[in-house]
């Protein structure tokens, strides 16, 4: 735990709003002690020639109505590159980052870079009509090609102040639609964001290299954005259910467990979220978004929908296959059926390979020696869908495209029990 003993633990964070809302998001901040966060610095500059400006006069300078007194407080620590010495004043037990800072520019003034966005220009503009600062001139945009040395001298930088071990490194990607409980909106901008996405991931990928051994929090798919979020609606300003997702992360982290075993519960904890925005916006986007011709389409959704829930499957089936096996024998189900050939039907297969259930047969379509698209390996027998059913133990839906339709046919054509792959991750 922690050094206060009041708190789990004391937290820095360098990073985005994202890695703040984790803990704000919950009642008194989950039980942590926040105590230094910078938002919006320039990593690629971090040890930089400071700008040479007037502390006082600075502060005296009023633009209140473009920036809150945080974000001013956080230009300053760029501006006078001190962003990492305002980390250093007191030693937390973690400290947080993100790369979304990654997606902004670098704006010159004089000797010195600072990180820019809108907000950030309307303010510099202010400070150089006052003669608070020199008069900016031209920006750097970092790209796949120039990213990899500044944030290296970063890494190695945050090293000196952490060890591995007390670094939390969360993967974070925008989202292009938002959610105000009773529709989804798509963002307008999401051209620019798909390119800063892919910034963000590619400078993230660099920080887990060069951070090597700090602990991941990966980002699960399909994550909305929160219309009402108490900030403001934004790309990176989701609903609950990711802030939820993370901090049940961090509460892993700091049980300090063996890695292994705190990244398959890590992961499972993304699967599962993941699976909660499939299931809960994938059918509303399909139906909002198709006359705007916009991100989701009803063929990629039900593409991409069965990939996820073959994905999600494997993982949590297989890797916890003592799992997987254990639901047959609570059931006592030796003899099973497979309707419809599928890569979850694959998976189970599989899993059959390894205990004592027995795959009857596959009900599936025949098209030649391809079932839906696969070629059925380990000679199980295949009869077509509307055939009569033989007798086993039960049978499982492998269809995850119309488990429902499903469900409803076969209870009207036998008394064999039936499953999906919901039942057998619960």
């Amino acid at each position: 735990m922690g050094g206060d003993q009041q708190y789990k633990a004391v937290i820095n964070i360098l990073g985005s709003c994202i890695s703040r809302d984790v803990f704000s998001s919950q009642n008194n901040n989950g039980g942590y002690r926040i105590s230094k966060y910078s938002n919006c610095y320039d990593i690629f500059n971090i040890t930089g020639k400071p700008v040479e400006i007037d502390k006082d006069l600075y502060y005296q300078t009023d633009f209140s109505e473009i920036m809150s007194n945080f974000e001013k407080r956080c230009l300053y620590l760029d501006l006078t590159k001190n962003t990492l010495n305002y980390i250093r004043e007191e030693r937390s037990d973690y400290l947080i980052l993100d790369s979304a800072v990654c997606r902004f520019s670098s704006c010159k003034i004089n000797d010195s870079y600072i990180a820019v966005n809108p907000k950030r220009e309307k303010v510099l503009n202010i400070l150089c009509e006052q003669n608070v600062i020199p008069e900016a001139g031209g920006t750097i945009k970092w790209t796949e090609d120039n990213m990899a040395g500044p944030l290296k001298i970063f890494a190695d930088e945050i090293l000196k102040i952490y060890a591995p071990e007390q670094i939390i490194l969360l993967d974070i990607q925008g989202s292009f639609f938002h959610d105000n409980g009773t529709k989804l909106e798509p963002f307008s901008n999401i051209e620019k964001w798909k390119d800063q996405n892919r910034r963000i991931r590619f400078a993230f990928e660099l920080l887990k290299k060069y951070l090597d051994g700090c602990h991941i929090i990966p980002m699960p798919e399909a994550v909305a954005s929160d219309t009402n979020h108490w900030l403001k609606v934004a790309v990176l300003h989701f609903t609950k259910e990711y802030y939820n997702y993370a901090y049940e992360c961090i509460e892993i982290i700091d049980k300090k467990l063996p890695a292994d075993e705190e990244k398959a519960l890590i992961e499972r904890l993304c699967f599962e979220c993941t699976e909660f925005y499939f299931k809960h916006y994938y059918d509303r986007l399909a139906t909002e978004f198709s006359d705007r011709n916009a991100l989701f389409q009803k063929e990629k959704k039900a593409k991409e929908s069965c990939d996820l829930q073959a994905k999600v499957f494997k993982s949590m089936l297989l890797k916890h296959s003592a799992e997987g096996s254990k639901f047959f024998v609570d059931h006592k189900y030796k003899t099973i059926i497979l309707y419809g050939w599928t890569r979850i039907s694959e998976y189970i297969a599989e899993l059959s390979n390894h205990s004592d259930i027995t795959v009857k047969c596959v009900m599936e379509n025949i098209r030649g020696q391809n079932i839906g698209g696969h070629i059925v390996k380990g000679g199980f027998k295949v009869i077509p869908r509307n055939a009569d059913i033989p007798q086993a133990d039960c049978i499982i839906v492998a269809d995850v495209a119309n488990k429902e339709k499903i469900v409803k046919n076969l209870h009207s054509r036998t008394t064999i029990p039936i499953c999906t792959d919901d039942d057998l991750l619960e």
